[in-house]
């Protein structure tokens, strides 16, 4: 169900976005101090008042209260204000589209025990999806974009984030600058450095800022299809789900037979003030083909 908007009690409220956030977080526009014009709320008013709210407030007697409570730590508060600005100022709408992983499937078998064997790490899935997705984004390049005021910045250059879950404290977002230009090996050393940097606390702040696209992966817990939220300003997320052998119709030169493939679903999250549904559709199809029919074997 909806929430409806704080009623216009208080001159300062102008704006039904900042309206709506008083309403879903009961807060009085009173007790907040306006740094707009005139002494307007704006919504960072609001953000601020949320993310300073009592850390711990106790409405129920200590005695009766089971479990124990723990602080946010504070890359998640960050987190979660950042994820509470997404979700209040865009439209989101997430698009989900199968694959056939077979083919990446047998290049990996047939190159993980030396490429473990040279890099120090396994090759898996997350290079190749890299790949695909940034050579996809040259060629729908409004999702390789952000949102500034009332218009679209499109990037010349595809800086990938990689979004590392930090001991489940909270997320990261590492950059790959140019992942366009790079190889199946470059982004799979560059994602394993920045992973480990990222969980090291070792990474500097250009290494975490700036990506205009954002490629989460929770695939190894077995998902099936998730929404992910979208990283602002930036325009679309993509999450890799889990892939799975699966029975699958095959196409045959004389005739469909049934196959176990490799499969897993792709999830695009998107703001529906930059895109339309067909233009995020064709990208995913494009994203799919590249990841279906690539000879892989001449790329690792």
């Amino acid at each position: 169900m909806d929430h409806v908007l704080a009623p216009r009690t208080d001159s300062r409220v102008r704006s039904p976005l900042v309206r709506r956030l008083l309403a879903e977080h009961s807060l009085d526009p009173a007790a907040i101090s306006g740094t707009g014009s005139e002494g307007r709320i704006t919504r960072d008013d609001v953000l601020r008042m949320i993310s300073n709210a009592p850390e711990h407030p106790m409405t129920t007697s200590p005695n009766t209260i089971e479990g124990h409570w723990e602080k946010f730590s504070g890359i998640r508060a960050k987190t979660g204000e950042r994820m509470l600005l997404s979700h209040a100022t865009i439209p989101q709408v997430t698009t989900i589209i199968s694959v056939d992983y077979e083919n990446i499937a047998r290049v990996r078998v047939a190159r993980n025990p030396a490429f473990k064997s040279e890099f120090g790490f396994s090759l898996t899935y997350l290079p190749f999806i890299a790949y695909a997705v940034a050579s996809a984004l040259r060629e729908y390049p409004k999702l390789n974009a952000s949102v500034e005021d009332k218009g679209l910045r499109v990037h010349p250059n595809v800086d990938l984030g990689i979004a590392v879950d930090i001991n489940h404290t909270g997320l990261m977002v590492p950059v790959i600058r140019t992942a366009q230009d790079l190889s199946i090996t470059a982004l799979a050393r560059q994602m394993q450095e920045l992973a480990n940097g990222a969980r090291d606390r070792k990474l500097s702040m250009d290494q975490i800022t700036g990506s205009t696209f954002t490629i989460t992966n929770v695939g190894a817990y077995g998902t099936i299809a998730g929404t992910p939220i979208i990283n602002p300003p930036e325009v679309a997320i993509l999450c890799v789900e889990g892939i799975s052998k699966q029975p699958v119709v095959v196409e045959m030169p004389d005739g469909d037979t049934i196959g176990i493939h490799h499969m897993g679903a792709l999830s695009l999250s998107w703001d529906h003030r930059a895109i339309d549904g067909a233009y995020a559709g064709e990208f995913l199809a494009r994203t799919r083909t590249i990841l279906q029919t690539t000879d892989w074997s001449h790329l690792v």
